[in-house]
């Protein structure tokens, strides 16, 4: 089982995220994307995180530009791999994708899964290999994990395979 995480590996949404906080009244740090959720939001942190929802997936129907992990998905999805998406984007966002992208590598998506039920997620499953650009999921005894730094799609295949 292989397993992805969305933003900032499978798409490149960083300045849909940043535009849609400020549309939602929030000016996010630089570093936001490496501070998981929404904490660093001072006030009305609920109310705003689910305006930059509401914001973001507007902007997925847009169109976001697909990483090259997307295209390591679709190789080993089409060796018949089981591939899977977990992303902490708002729920709504899998349904989003898969209207609006030409290709759907994944043989289960979950959207909504923050950080530790993504950990939860993958502990209840014997082992596998784990694709994120960030390193904040506690990787559980039979996973590995594969740290996408702009590789290509054929590396970052031979990382994820072999």
């Amino acid at each position: 089982m292989i397993v992805f995480d969305l933003d900032g590996c499978l798409i490149d949404s960083e300045e849909m995220i940043r535009k849609s906080y400020r549309e939602a009244g929030a000016e996010p740090p630089g570093n936001f994307m490496s501070l998981g959720h929404h904490d660093w939001i001072e006030e009305d942190r609920e109310a705003v995180h689910a305006r930059k929802d509401q914001f973001y997936l507007r902007g997925l129907r847009l169109g976001v530009p697909r990483r090259e992990p997307w295209h390591t998905a679709e190789m080993l999805l089409a060796e018949g791999h089981e591939v899977t998406m977990l992303t902490s984007a708002p729920r709504g966002t899998v349904a989003v994708l898969e209207w609006h992208v030409p290709s759907w590598p994944f043989t289960e998506a979950y959207d909504g899964v923050g950080r530790a039920a993504k950990e939860s997620w993958l502990a209840q499953r014997s082992a596998g290999v784990y694709v994120d650009d960030q390193e904040y999921v506690t990787i559980p005894e039979g996973w590995r994990f594969v740290h996408y730094t702009g590789q290509s799609a054929q590396k970052l295949y031979d990382e994820v395979a072999g």
